[in-house]
């Protein structure tokens, strides 16, 4: 780790006051701007939920779990270390999520470090590194990303220092196991990661790495992966026989067109940078890419042999071979590219800056007021990431806590009153029961009854109790987008069962949601 003190110290010695003093200052600004859209403005689905109840089992039940949350394809978990990162959080906040985003937000904001000695070890510019630094503090999808309580947020902070310890790999032949161990803290966060590792060998044989520091660097990645390996021991190799299947298999039934996976790289590419460095639409973030990477280009073309110049390329453009495989569709597949393109942006605008000064710090001023822009508007909507990750509307914790606090409102809090939700997944209990616990906690107010059909088995799934007879005041909540997992006849049977056994008495709709307060009919 002497490299890495070395660059620190190497860099604030070719600081002036002036310059401290402004390094300070966007740190504090990082901070102030993630704390802007103000508390319970968190995205909460069901992920969330069951990742606090299995943190909560994890303190209470001291239940040492070695699998993380599950995948998009069953048998396939990310890794562990992200409930247990946050297990002290839950463990001080009683299960209310603050605390627990709070926690992320730190653990986010140490990439800014990495990202900054990064930019200036390539070039020894003080300008270089602190324009990186400014980009990444105001990043709105940075801002985004440090809030979302969630693994693949546990996963950027880690892949930020990779990215700075592979270069002192291929530069320094050094710290070589620290790189290979953040690769494996990444991927503990996001499975998809796991990419990196052949791409990060070629890499290191193309740039004829020595054996050594390349096993160095494979026994770092085994140790920030162990709990896979201990996971794959445990549960037969589960999690290897499903990715060979999902990911090699499959491939044959499931055609990915070239056409279809290049647009969709380019929608990518487009509305991240729009999110990361500035842009009103993301065909605009697509086009302010090209004209960064145009920039790049021309303007260091002088260096166009130097290695840094080549690495930014290569891990810019490495995010593109996600796009080869059948994948999901969301904004989490962009991590990778995060900070490649913060750092494109950054090199980008110090050449301007050498050329036409006045003109690109007017680039810059519309670059901050688009992010800002997009951040006011996540902030007053309540849509993180331009609702480009929402799986239904009311997607955040404060929107689905309005929703509850209405339920008792209309209901009384006197007494408890039972529940139905016609949601999904269907008969799952999890996300309701965290939000009316914590409601419950935070005010006092009786937990409600739960009615209809439930699903067993689910964590979170004990905190309200069940019964199949409905009180006098009865809340039926229906999601918005309950018609997206659920068929068609268990719609109509469970809104059939809703007029067989209690009266309408008034319908409100919050948040694309739908609250109904009903009356038991007479003699049921």
């Amino acid at each position: 780790m002497n490299t890495f003190f070395t660059d620190c110290r190497n860099f604030f010695q070719q600081l002036s006051v002036s310059q401290r003093v402004f390094v300070v200052g966007i740190f504090l600004f990082a901070i102030a701007v993630r704390f802007y859209s103000g508390q319970d403005n968190y995205l909460w689905t069901y992920d969330q939920a069951r990742d606090a109840y299995t943190i909560r089992s994890i303190i209470e039940d001291h239940n040492l779990v070695l699998v993380g949350p599950q995948t998009e394809f069953f048998g396939l978990r990310h890794g562990v270390l992200f409930y247990y990162l946050l297990a002290p959080a839950y463990f001080f906040s009683q299960g209310d999520p603050n605390l627990p985003a709070l926690t992320l937000i730190f653990w986010n904001l140490t990439a800014l470090i990495p990202l900054t000695l990064l930019a200036y070890s390539w070039r020894k510019s003080t300008r270089d590194a602190l324009l990186v630094l400014l980009l990444a503090a105001a990043s709105y999808q940075l801002i985004e990303y440090s809030r979302w309580i969630s693994n693949l947020s546990f996963a950027v902070a880690p892949l930020a220092w990779f990215y700075y310890f592979f270069w002192r790999v291929i530069e320094q032949r050094k710290l070589a196991v620290v790189a290979g161990l953040c690769l494996g803290l990444a991927i503990q966060g996001e499975f998809f990661l796991i990419y990196l590792i052949p791409l990060s060998l070629l890499y290191l044989y193309f740039v004829k790495t020595p054996a050594r520091t390349a096993a160095r660097f494979g026994f770092g990645l085994l140790l920030g992966t162990t709990t896979f390996l201990l996971a794959e021991l445990k549960f037969q190799f589960l999690g290897t026989k499903t990715f060979i299947v999902e990911f090699l298999g499959d491939h044959a039934d499931n055609f990915v067109a070239p056409s279809f996976g290049i647009t969709k790289y380019l929608d990518h590419i487009g509305t991240t940078t729009q999110q990361l460095v500035g842009g009103l639409t993301p065909t605009m973030g697509l086009y302010f890419f090209i004209f960064l990477l145009v920039s790049l280009l021309v303007f260091y073309k002088k260096e166009r042999k130097q290695s840094w110049l080549l690495y930014l390329l290569a891990i810019t453009f490495s995010h593109s071979l996600l796009f080869s495989f059948r994948f999901v569709d969301a904004v989490f597949v962009n991590i990778p590219v995060l900070f490649p393109i913060i750092l494109l942006a950054g090199m980008a605008l110090s050449a301007w800056f050498d050329r036409y000064r006045l003109l690109t710090v007017g680039l810059i001023v519309a670059m901050f007021v688009t992010l800002g822009s997009q951040l006011q508007f996540a902030k007053i909507t309540r849509k993180p990431f331009a609702g480009m990750q929402l799986v239904q509307s009311g997607i955040t914790f404060s929107e689905k806590l309005d929703l509850v606090q209405t339920a008792y409102q209309l209901a009384g809090d006197e007494e408890p009153f039972s529940l139905s939700v016609l949601g999904s997944p269907y008969g799952v209990s999890t996300v309701w029961a965290s939000l009316f616990e914590q409601y419950h906690a935070r005010t006092g107010a009786p937990l409600p009854v739960l009615t209809g059909f439930w699903a067993n088995g689910y964590v979170g799934g004990d905190i309200l109790s069940k019964s199949d007879q409905r009180t006098r005041r009865h809340i039926t909540i229906i999601e918005s987008n309950y018609d997206v997992l659920i068929d068609e006849h268990t719609i109509a049977a469970f809104l059939e069962n809703e007029e067989k056994t209690s009266v309408l008495l008034e319908e409100r709709e919050i948040a694309g949601f739908k609250l109904q307060l009903r009356e038991l009919r007479p003699g049921r």
